[in-house]
């Protein structure tokens, strides 16, 4: 069973990517081929179903060079998506009060500022969105997984 916790931030690149990866026809050995060995068949395949640990900024990346779009768009794209999933999500109290999906706080007032504000924070401070891959327990068994 996956530990992990999935976000509608990773549950929304996740549908993203499979959609994209599918679209261009490709599977995931190609992406494996065209990654130069950054990303595994498994890893892939994990990304696209929504399995394992949520994918890693560079992952995003590789996977955006790949399929010849752009970072910037794909982001924007995946925030208004989950921005939605969340939306939907809402729930609606015994007494009839909309409540917000817990840990959603309040944040831009449009889903372009929101991915605005996004990318620029990632900007501003990388170093904090790529610590998760140093906390993945299973970090050593994917790097010492062959690639063939």
């Amino acid at each position: 069973m996956d530990k992990i916790k999935r976000t509608a931030w990773d549950l929304a690149a996740a549908e993203f990517f499979d959609s994209a990866i599918e679209s261009k026809g490709l599977t995931n050995k190609a992406i494996e081929r065209m990654s130069d060995g950054r990303m595994g068949y498994n890893r892939v395949r994990d990304i696209r179903m929504g399995l394992r640990g949520p994918m890693r900024l560079s992952e995003l990346i590789t996977l955006c060079t790949i399929l010849q779009i752009s970072p910037t768009e794909t982001l924007k794209k995946i925030i208004a998506r989950a921005a939605d999933e969340i939306k939907a999500a809402e729930s609606v109290s015994p007494a009839g009060e909309r409540l917000p999906v817990v840990g959603v706080g309040e944040g831009p007032t449009t889903d372009s500022q929101a991915g605005d504000d996004l990318i620029d924070r990632i900007a501003a401070h990388p170093e904090d969105y790529d610590v998760a891959a140093n906390r993945d327990p299973n970090k050593t068994l994917e790097a010492e997984t062959p690639r063939d």
